[in-house]
This record gives C-alpha cells, structure tokens and sequence, in this order.
C-alpha cells in the first residue's frame, strides 16, 4: 500500500466542518464533524449546487455547499486564523454569531491572549464579561460583540 506524504493539516487553517446532512454513504458518515481545508466548486447538468472538499489526509468528498459544510469563521483582532463553529445564530447587527465548544472557546481566548477565568463551564473575560454555556454545552459567541465574519469556502488558496 502507498501511503502519501500530504501537508501537515494543522499548518493550513481549515475553511470550515463537513457534516453529511445531503450525503449519507459510509464515507460521508465517516467524515461527518471533520474539518476541510480546500474546496472546489463544480458544475453540474442540473444546475443543483456541488463541490469537492478537501480534508487533512488529503482525501476529496462531494458535498452540497449549502447543506453539508458549516463555514469557519475569522475575527478581525486575528485575521490570519480560523475557528469552526458548530453552527451560526442569527446574525445581530451585521454580525455573525457562531455557536462553538469550549475547546475552540479556549484556543480563541488562548490566541486573542484575553485575559480570563473559568468557574466550571463559565468563563469571565478580562472586561468583565461572563460567558455561559447552553444546556448543550456550546457558547454563543455572538453576546461578546467582536468583530466575526465567516470564512468563504470558495476563496482562492
């Protein structure tokens, strides 16, 4: 068996989370939460939206664009990284609000180097704000006002 060299995954920021909503084979399944780092636009004859994602192992999928991939998102303060989000809220006065775990929570608080205090699943940032789980134990991040916007998938490398 070959096995292929491909570029350490976590040297590329990711463009966003595959999730098999509109393709539900094995293979898809088995990508499901995983993050992609590149993504092609395709054509096809019926006009439905399509592409190729791309993952770290370098392994290409088909997904529907608007179904099966949830974008990154990017703050201003830190323009040359991306976070995923499980999902995204309303927007709020022409912000994005991305619902994440605590985990990408704490690398973006880690990164932002913002001052913080956790007292078991809250955490106070350094102006005071208290940030709350959900029930699920996920964090709305659009309470924080920052400046988010999300990646487009579709943008050249």
């Amino acid at each position: 068996m070959t096995v292929h060299q491909f570029p350490d995954s976590k040297a590329r920021q990711p463009l966003g989370t595959f999730n098999a909503v509109s393709v539900r084979d094995g293979a898809s399944l088995e990508r499901d939460d995983q993050p992609f780092f590149e993504m092609n636009a395709l054509d096809t004859a019926d006009g439905r939206p399509l592409c190729e994602v791309q993952f770290g192992d370098g392994a290409w999928l088909l997904a529907d664009p608007t179904q099966d991939l949830v974008p990154a998102f990017e703050l201003d303060a830190l323009p040359d990284r991306t976070f995923l989000a499980v999902s995204y809220g309303d927007d709020w006065n022409g912000r994005v609000t991305p619902i994440v775990t605590r985990a990408v929570l704490e690398q973006m608080l880690l990164d932002l180097d913002e001052p913080n205090i956790w007292d078991g699943d809250t955490v106070r940032l350094g102006d005071g704000e208290r940030l709350m789980p959900f029930f699920s134990g996920l964090y709305d991040l659009g309470t924080l006002g920052w400046m988010i916007s999300k990646v487009n998938p579709a943008r050249p490398a």
